[in-house]
């Protein structure tokens, strides 16, 4: 089975894309470790709030390398609002 990661950055609507996953019928882990971004085969990043400080929180974690290193793999990422213009 595919694994999907919903990034935790400190910030954003988790809950919603959590639940609508589930709504789906797909299975998605929360997430804030840059190793389970990494094992990851679908990244979904939701976000609301000030870039500037998204992309700090996610150097801060690490995930910023995590979820670039994974895109250049070819892993598909859907990002949703801020997710996709931090990208």
């Amino acid at each position: 089975m595919k694994k999907t990661v919903i990034i935790d950055y400190g910030a954003g609507n988790i809950k919603s894309v959590s639940l609508a996953c589930a709504e789906i019928g797909a299975e998605a882990s929360v997430t804030s470790d840059p190793d389970e971004v990494t094992a990851s085969d679908r990244i979904l990043f939701p976000g609301v709030g000030a870039a500037g400080q998204a992309v700090e929180n996610l150097r801060r974690r690490g995930l910023d390398d995590a979820i670039l290193g994974r895109i250049a793999d070819g892993v598909p990422f859907f990002g949703i609002c801020l997710g996709m213009q931090v990208l």
